[in-house]
C-alpha cells in the first residue's frame, strides 16, 4: 500500500514539476476544474482524469518547447508539407481584430474559454489546455469502456496508458488540432451509449458535440452503427426503444437534413458512390511524390481494397525518422512501434475468436470489428486523408485491449508472422 502511494505521488509530481517549471500553471488550471466537472457529470472517475491531465499538460508543455526550438513558435513543425491548421486556429480566438470565418473548432475554444476571458487574457497554452482535457476525458472513457466490457485490469491499464500515451493522439491532440478532440468525443459518445443509452442527454451532447466539430465524424459514427447494427441483429423486434430511436433520429433528420445533404454534395458524395474523386484529382495533382499516387492510379475495384489496407496500417513512418526534427514524422514513427504490438495482438484475438466462435457466451467482439472494417474502408475511400482515421484510433485500442481477456501477449506465437510485412514496410 505504501509503495503504490509514493508510486502514485511520483507519477503525479513530475508532471506537474513540468507544468510549473515552465510558468504555465495558471494556463492550465482553469481547464483542470472544468475538465473535473464534466468528469463528473459523466461519471468518469475523477483521479484518473486529474492523472491524464497532469500528464496530457505536460506533454503539451514539451511539445510546444520542442516546437519553439525549432522554429521560435509552439506551433506545429512539419517538414513534408505546410505545415499544420494550429497557428491559424490561434489567430482565430486570439486575435480581437480577426475578421475572416470562425470555424467549428475555435467557436469551441471560445466557448469554453469564455468565462476565463471576463477575468483575464486568452494565451496559446489556455487554448492548448482544452484539448488535454479532451484528451484526459477519452482516456478516462476509454477505461471505463473496457471496464464495461469487463475485459479485466490489465486491459482497463493498457487501455488507458495506451489512449493517454498514444503517439498519434499526443501529436493531434496535445498540439491545437481538432482531430485529437474528436478522437476523444468519440471515445465519450461510445461511453455515453453504453452507460447512458442512445436517448440521454450525455450521449446527445456528445454526438451533437462531435458533429459540431466535424459534420462527417457523426454522419460516419451513425453509419457505421447503424450497418453494424444490421449486420448483427437476431431479429428487429418492434418495442418502445426501436420507435423512440426512430422518432429521435426522423426529427434530428428534419432539423439538421438541409445541412446534411449541403455538406454530402459538398463533399460530392452522392456523384462519386465508390471513392470520392474530388479529393483523388487534388492528391494527384498536389501530392506527385506521395505513396498513396500509386493505389490511386489502380483499376477501379483493387483501388478501392488497395487504399482499405493502407489506410488500415498506416500511418506508418521509418524508424529512422525518428530524429529528423518533424514533430509529425517523430510521432508516426512511435506509433509504428506501438502498430507492431498492436497488429500481433489483434490477430491472436481474431483467430481466437473465428476459432471458438460456437462456443462464445459475448459476441460483441464482432460488432467492434464490424464497426471498425467499416470506418477504416469509409474513411480510406472518401476522405482519403490519413488524419480523419483519428475517428477509428478509440476502437483499434479497444480491439487491442480485447486480446488481453483470454489471450497472453505471447500466446498463438504464429501470429507474429502477421506482423512482418508490416515490419519490412518500416524499414523500406
Amino acid at each position: 500500500m505504501r509503495t503504490k502511494i509514493v508510486s502514485n505521488f511520483f507519477l503525479c509530481f513530475v508532471p506537474s514539476l513540468i507544468i510549473i517549471l515552465n510558468n504555465h500553471f495558471n494556463s492550465y488550471i482553469y481547464s483542470l476544474f472544468v475538465g473535473l466537472l464534466l468528469s463528473f457529470l459523466l461519471r468518469l472517475p475523477l483521479n484518473v482524469f486529474c492523472f491524464g491531465y497532469l500528464w496530457a499538460s505536460a506533454i503539451s508543455i514539451l511539445i510546444g518547447n520542442w516546437h519553439i526550438s525549432i522554429s521560435s513558435e509552439p506551433y506545429i513543425v512539419n517538414l513534408l508539407g505546410d505545415g499544420a491548421d494550429d497557428k491559424s486556429y490561434a489567430e482565430a480566438v486570439l486575435d480581437p481584430f480577426f475578421n475572416g470565418r470562425l470555424l467549428p473548432y475555435p467557436k469551441m475554444l471560445k466557448f469554453f474559454l469564455k468565462p476565463l476571458d471576463i477575468f483575464s487574457q486568452i494565451s496559446f497554452y489556455n487554448l492548448l489546455s482544452i484539448n488535454c482535457l479532451f484528451h484526459s476525458l477519452g482516456a478516462s472513457a476509454m477505461l471505463k469502456i473496457i471496464r464495461k466490457f469487463d475485459l479485466g485490469l490489465k486491459a482497463e491499464k493498457f487501455g488507458f496508458y495506451s489512449y493517454l500515451f498514444f503517439p498519434i493522439l499526443l501529436i493531434d491532440g496535445l498540439t491545437l488540432m481538432r482531430d485529437g478532440i474528436i478522437s476523444s468525443l468519440t471515445t465519450i459518445l461510445i461511453y455515453c451509449l453504453f452507460s447512458f443509452g442512445i436517448i440521454s442527454i450525455q450521449s446527445t451532447i456528445s454526438f451533437l458535440s462531435l458533429s459540431f466539430l466535424r459534420i462527417g465524424s457523426g454522419l460516419l459514427f451513425i453509419v457505421n452503427s447503424l450497418i453494424t447494427l444490421l449486420l448483427t441483429l437476431k431479429k428487429l423486434k418492434f418495442n418502445y426503444k426501436l420507435l423512440t430511436i426512430s422518432l429521435f433520429f426522423g426529427i434530428s433528420i428534419i432539423f439538421f437534413g438541409e445541412k446534411i445533404i449541403d455538406y454530402l454534395i459538398w463533399k460530392e458524395m452522392f456523384s462519386n458512390f465508390f471513392i470520392r474523386s474530388g479529393m483523388e484529382n487534388e492528391i494527384i495533382a498536389n501530392l506527385k511524390e506521395a505513396n498513396i499516387n500509386i493505389l490511386l492510379s489502380l483499376p477501379s475495384g483493387i483501388k478501392q481494397f488497395s487504399l482499405f489496407l493502407y489506410f488500415l496500417f498506416a500511418p506508418f513512418g521509418s524508424p529512422f525518422e525518428l530524429f529528423k526534427g518533424d514533430s509529425y514524422l517523430f510521432f508516426s514513427s512511435l506509433f509504428s512501434f506501438w502498430n507492431i504490438v498492436s497488429i500481433k495482438l489483434c490477430s491472436q484475438d481474431f483467430f481466437y475468436q473465428i476459432k471458438n466462435y460456437k462456443t462464445l457466451e459475448n459476441r460483441n467482439y464482432f460488432r467492434i470489428i464490424i464497426f471498425f472494417v467499416l470506418g477504416i474502408y469509409i474513411i480510406a475511400n472518401y476522405s482519403i486523408q490519413l488524419r480523419h482515421k483519428s475517428l477509428i484510433y478509440p476502437v483499434q485500442i479497444l480491439l487491442t485491449c480485447h486480446s488481453l481477456k483470454k489471450n497472453k501477449v505471447f500466446d498463438y506465437s504464429l501470429t507474429w508472422l502477421v506482423t512482418l510485412p508490416y515490419i519490412l514496410l518500416l524499414f523500406l
